[in-house]
């Protein structure tokens, strides 16, 4: 009984969903990316959102990135990724405007954008269409899984943000983007995807981890341009049957052509956006200073240092290192600037040689390990 119920729901969304097809007459587009820069692509996407009339108009944005780690609106970087193997292999890392989860791209996957009023909104429909492509031009067992990725062979994950597919929700516009993995670099994903600290607590959007597999592993001929083609003609057909539309190749780079768009590029770019969005968070290190167990427990805030709680087996050794600490506050929560506010406020005392050698060590630990 409960089988033949989910069938009649599911023949009725289908039912719902081709009706509103049939009475669908506004206009269709279609835009490929010729820029690799996370950056200037995720401006173009901010760009459509703010400044495109969607109410009789559907877009599909069609792009991918060199090596980037792209994290959701409300997440934490240092929580997500391994900032030091991102500088290590000259991974970029952007911060985008929608929320949801973690994404990895490379030029091994292709990125869709699916932009509609927000009446039309339906990521379902948008990875029905992503799955009719893979079944019937690759013949390959796809699926779309109740938290909106694609599954191949039942278990393996295709379309890839850790955290499902992501979206943004406007008042009249909204748009739905996910991401193909067609033949990314596996053991650099691996070695990206993990927290910056083994002891972090925050309150972030969390990713949750999936097993995942290139499409190219079951057929070579998956490739962006061929998956970018096949996908552009399958929307045109769903949504503009007697329309000749082709894809058309973009550079949103170009400002006289999509004013503003340098200004949206640049704020993504900003530390004050990519890492000052962080909602608070701690992080806990420890470890032996002239002979003696320490924890240093560091509270930040929009990116900044907000407090810092020193632990220690020595009174004395404690009272010290408290007040050398105080100097991080407002400080950004990064290796050089916190280098520089420690030695700027161990200058700024009068110590014995043997004080001033514990913050010696105290400083060149704590910057190691942040």
């Amino acid at each position: 009984m409960r089988h033949l119920f989910n069938k009649v729901n599911i023949c009725k969304y289908v039912y719902l969903k081709c009706r509103a097809l049939s009475q669908w007459t506004g206009e269709v587009s279609v835009y490929r990316s010729i820029s690799q820069n996370p950056y200037e692509n995720l401006a173009f996407e901010d760009w459509l959102y703010l400044n495109t009339d969607l109410t009789y108009r559907r877009i599909l944005f069609l792009w991918r990135n060199e090596p980037t780690i792209v994290i959701g609106r409300h997440q934490n970087p240092w929580a997500e990724c391994s900032l030091k193997s991102l500088q290590q292999f000259n991974v970029h890392l952007a911060r985008r405007k929608s929320g949801g989860g973690t994404v990895y791209h490379d030029l091994g996957n292709v990125n869709f954008s699916f932009f509609t009023a927000r009446e039309l909104y339906d990521r379902k429909e948008n990875l029905a269409l992503i799955v009719k492509v893979l079944r019937e031009r690759w013949k390959l067992d796809v699926e779309a899984s109740p938290r909106d990725d694609i599954l191949i062979d039942g278990k393996f994950k295709i379309s890839f943000l850790c955290y499902g597919t992501s979206s943004k929700l406007g008042r009249n516009i909204a748009f739905h983007h996910c991401t193909l993995l067609l033949d990314v670099d596996e053991v650099l994903l691996k070695s990206l995807l993990h927290p910056s600290y083994t002891d972090i607590s925050s309150k972030a959007t969390q990713s949750v981890k999936s097993n995942i597999m290139n499409l190219s592993k079951k057929d070579h001929s998956i490739h962006f341009e061929s998956v970018t083609k096949e996908v552009a003609q399958m929307f045109c057909q769903s949504y503009a049957p007697e329309m000749n539309i082709e894809m058309v190749d973009i550079d949103p780079l170009k400002d006289e052509q999509f004013p503003g768009i340098v200004d949206l590029r640049k704020e993504l770019e900003e530390w004050k956006w990519i890492y000052g969005k962080t909602p608070r968070f701690s992080v806990t290190f420890s470890t032996t200073l002239s002979a003696r167990h320490m924890l240093a427990e560091i509270t930040s805030y929009h990116g900044l240092v907000e407090d810092v709680n020193i632990q220690c087996e020595d009174k004395e050794m404690c009272t010290l290192l408290t007040k050398l600490v105080q100097g991080l506050k407002g400080a950004k929560f990064k290796a050089d600037d916190i280098h520089t506010a420690l030695w700027t406020c161990l200058n700024s005392e009068s110590l014995t040689a043997l004080d001033r050698q514990l913050c010696y060590e105290f400083i060149k630990w704590i910057v190691s390990v942040i």
